[in-house]
């Protein structure tokens, strides 16, 4: 956590034996146009011996979220009471919900298939690692 009251940008890097994910971290900023919702599209890929793996990490508290997978979700992990859309199975067609992602809690989410075109909506700023 970092507690500097300017901008900070990050670059993260993660290698392993015939592997290599990068991801850039950006300043989040509040813009009064937009009436505190955030929107984020996920775009990721699937090798064909990994999942399709997906993270999102609360920064504010009480933070609401709503996620529309794009896929079938193998697993869902997380602390945050969730409530799926359609019944206890997650599905590609129905939302999954939390009310309350608190600042470095997180939920993780898994498919066999591809979660580009994931959508993700919450009342407050997120960050989204996939």
């Amino acid at each position: 956590i970092t507690t500097d009251g300017g901008e900070i940008s990050a670059y993260g890097l993660n290698s392993e034996l015939s592997s290599a994910d990068a991801f850039s971290i950006f300043p989040c900023h509040e813009y009064p146009a937009i009436v505190g919702d955030y929107e984020y599209v996920i775009l990721s890929a699937k090798h064909e011996m990994r999942k399709s793996r997906l993270l999102i990490v609360g920064c504010q508290n009480n933070t609401k979220v709503t996620i529309t997978p794009s896929s079938q979700l193998d697993s869902i992990d997380t602390s945050v009471p969730t409530t799926l859309g359609g019944g206890q199975t997650p599905r590609s067609d129905k939302p999954l919900c939390m009310d309350d992602l608190d600042p470095l809690t997180s939920i993780a989410l898994s498919s066999q298939d591809d979660l580009s075109g994931t959508k993700i909506a919450s009342d407050k700023p997120i960050a989204v690692f996939t």
